[in-house]
């Protein structure tokens, strides 16, 4: 039985800052986590050669690309969506909805209470 892993959805900034460095690599190979870019995400990246990266990460299964299906996280993404772009809304329904982390670089994303 394969070890349990900590699912982190990941955010177009983060993904720049790898794609940057040509090290995406670098996130499928942290033991324990598991990195998933939603289809909002993926639309974010703009640069052919950064696109083409972001496909063989998806082919080779360093990452794992993932639309939202789940009809509370749709409804939290469409609530999300007046206030924030459509990569962060995506992001953070599938983390709030399944119980896992955001990787995102905003500072004025998300406050603490």
């Amino acid at each position: 039985m394969p070890s349990p892993r900590t699912v982190v959805v990941t955010d177009a900034n983060v993904l720049i800052n790898f794609l940057h460095m040509q090290r995406l690599d670098i996130l499928g190979s942290l033991p324990g986590y598991r990195f998933v870019v939603p289809e909002h995400v993926v639309r974010e990246i703009l640069r052919h050669e950064q696109g083409t990266m972001l496909a063989q990460a998806f082919d080779d299964g360093t990452l794992d690309r993932m639309s939202i299906k789940d009809l509370e996280a749709m409804a939290l993404f469409a609530d999300l969506v007046h206030i924030m772009g459509r990569g962060e809304a995506s992001c953070i329904a599938l983390a709030t909805t399944n119980g896992w982390f955001v990787a995102c670089d905003e500072r004025g994303l998300v406050r603490r209470v």
